[in-house]
């Protein structure tokens, strides 16, 4: 049982730091793929190979709903839509590491979201987590000076951009729950992706018709990879494999793998140079993760104590 329980937060810490790389493949895919046809090209990947998993283990496309479809959909437009364009759009602008930061404050936006169209209670730890999260935003953003040459061309455009990446982010994360109730989170991933392929695909062809494919260099190409496989599929199957083991707090606890592994991949791979307030930004935005996952947990626990 112990044994069991160490494999399951090797593997939800393991799906957070392959997260962390998307910020760093997003960074070479943004100078070197237009925007639409980099993410079709992803979905032209993970679209097929979900859809042949779901066909494997349960035999069929499940038949939507109306509701399901539009949930569905809603999780595609803001989860791979708005995620990726408003990633590849900022990432010209700012440095992976600040975007791997910015985008790892999902949990506190999705709890605000909660909060304010679910009627959800936000509590004192929910509002230190927020009050960390706006400290860390803002020591990233006011960071210039000594830092400007380390900081991409222009960081407040860019982390602006790459703040949409959170909305879009957040709009999956609640629509998935609406969606969830009868769905099992294989079909949600496929669906969710094959929404994506459908959107993305006639932008795509229209910019494959004016590209030069043999541009792009290696590491691209890799990126592409990684994001349609590494990411959409081996991710979601590490992850799901984790989660599936554990409580929904002590998953949430993962979470904050993500900015680290962003920003130390942006080191060790994208070349970026460390400054000092992508540590505090980093820190500040872990421990607001850790913050509004106790006020998740102490929140059931009273409800717990109410029902009993």
């Amino acid at each position: 049982m112990k044994t069991s329980r160490w494999i399951a937060y090797f593997e939800c810490a393991l799906a957070m730091a392959m997260g962390g790389g998307v910020v760093v493949a997003g960074k070479f895919l943004a100078t070197t793929f237009p925007v639409f046809l980099a993410a079709g090209l992803r979905l032209i990947i993970a679209a097929p190979i979900l859809t042949m998993m779901l066909l494997v283990r349960e035999g069929r496309l499940p038949r939507l709903q109306a509701r399901e479809a539009c949930w569905l959909f809603a999780c595609s437009f803001g989860g791979i839509f708005m995620f990726t364009v408003f990633l590849l759009l900022g990432l010209r602008y700012t440095t992976a590491a600040e975007s791997g930061i910015i985008t790892s404050t999902v949990p506190i936006f999705t709890t605000l979201v909660a909060v304010v169209f679910l009627k959800e209670k936000l509590g004192g730890w929910g509002v230190v987590a927020v009050l960390l999260t706006m400290i860390g935003i803002l020591v990233l953003n006011v960071a210039d000076g000594d830092f400007s040459s380390a900081r991409g061309p222009d960081p407040w455009l860019g982390n602006g951009l790459i703040f949409g990446c959170v909305i879009g982010e957040t709009l999956f994360t609640i629509a998935a729950k609406l969606a969830s109730g009868r769905l099992s989170a294989l079909a949600i991933a496929a669906y969710v992706n094959i929404f994506g392929l459908i959107t993305f695909l006639p932008f795509a062809i229209y910019q494959a018709l004016h590209f030069d494919f043999s541009a792009p260099g290696w590491t691209s190409w890799s990126a592409i990879v990684f994001m349609g496989v590494g990411i959409s599929v081996f991710q979601f199957m590490i992850w799901f494999a984790g989660v599936s083991k554990v409580s929904g707090s002590t998953a949430a606890v993962f979470t904050g793998v993500m900015p680290v592994s962003a920003v130390l991949l942006s080191y060790a791979v994208g070349g970026e140079r460390f400054i000092w307030p992508h540590l505090v930004g980093m820190v500040c935005i872990v421990a607001s993760i850790l913050a509004v996952t106790y006020s998740h947990a102490s929140a059931r626990e009273v409800e717990a104590r109410g029902a009993a």
